[in-house]
């Protein structure tokens, strides 16, 4: 369970990150009310954020604020700016300043609050995230900001909330590939594994444009095949009812980035077990799942989030006991 705490903490981290330098490149004139004065000095300062030259858009739209104290839009551009200058404090200050502006439009306001919630995420204060993206919801729901609420859920351990709100995110948009992992990770914490792997085989789904099919895999026996975004490996393998299974995915020269995901499948080609990250550094790892019947099983490898390309060397155990480290 700790694993994935340490797992769920840095990707929602990163999730809530990354979301601010997109949205800084939506720094447009669709939100802002007609009735301005000297809108051509707004446009201006849009021009200079495009060409990236965030210091001289302050200076055009603090110039524009100045005739327009009480454009919202003007302080969420100005907080764009500085969120790109990494001056995180001047920007919560200009967020807070444009929410105190009321009445404004609903969709600048929910992207306020998702805008705070990325500064929040950054600072690792994930209640503040919660209280930002809940607002953002009942504002304008969308799937992405179900995604970032159900990370930060999980990071606060609160399982439910987190898979009602992948739930909620993938019934607006399920092409989303992320979403399948991260409820995966999500459904593991809580030993799901079933579930898991579900989602994770969704996902391979998704992804697959060809598959190589290669020879059985033997208790200890190693098998080594080329791996690149769109592949997805699949070999056969015997086994008895009770056995314990731990398989393994990585890249076979040990130095070559692929993030590895590894899947078990039954007898009927439905997903028992599967794993991503637990062998640390994108490796997948599986270990000591029952085997519940005798029968003809498959390993697939493929790749997850991170992609790579490579040869992989995929490895599996079946023992009569627990393997151990």
């Amino acid at each position: 369970m700790a694993k994935y705490r340490i797992l769920i903490g840095l990707m929602v981290m990163a999730i809530l990150l990354a979301s601010i330098p997109a949205l800084a490149q939506e720094a447009t004139d669709e939100m802002i009310p007609v009735a301005v004065v000297i809108p051509e000095i707004y446009d201006r300062g849009v021009a200079h954020f495009d060409a990236g030259d965030f210091e001289q858009a302050l200076l055009d739209f603090n110039l524009f604020l100045l005739f327009n104290p009480t454009s919202s839009q003007g302080y969420y551009v100005i907080a764009l700016s500085y969120i790109n200058l990494e001056d995180v404090d001047n920007a919560l200050e200009n967020l807070d300043r444009a929410l105190a502006i009321q009445p404004i439009v609903p969709e600048l306001e929910a992207e306020l609050h998702r805008v705070r919630a990325g500064i929040y995420g950054r600072q690792n204060q994930l209640a503040n995230a919660l209280t930002d993206l809940n607002a953002a919801l009942d504002l304008a729901p969308d799937a992405d900001t179900y995604f970032r609420r159900a990370m930060v859920y999980a990071a606060l351990e609160d399982v439910d909330n987190a898979l009602a709100d992948f739930d909620s995110a993938l019934e607006l948009d399920d092409s989303n590939l992320a979403l399948y992992v991260y409820r995966a990770y999500v459904y593991s914490t809580v030993g799901d594994l079933h579930s898991a792997a579900e989602d994770y085989y969704t996902f391979v789904g998704l992804i697959e444009s060809d598959r190589t099919e290669g020879e059985a895999l033997e208790s200890g026996g190693v098998q080594v095949a080329e791996l690149a975004p769109g592949i997805v490996l699949s070999y056969p393998i015997s086994v008895k009812a009770d056995t314990y299974f731990s398989g393994i995915a990585v890249s076979a020269d040990g130095t070559t980035p692929i993030d590895t995901l590894l899947i078990l499948l039954d007898e009927d080609g439905l997903p028992l077990t599967a794993d991503d990250d637990s062998g640390g550094n994108g490796i997948a790892f599986v270990q000591n799942f029952v085997i519940p019947t005798t029968g003809d099983y498959t390993v697939i490898v493929a790749n997850s989030l991170r992609g790579g390309s490579g040869f992989v060397a995929t490895q599996i155990y079946l023992t009569e006991e627990p393997l151990t480290n």
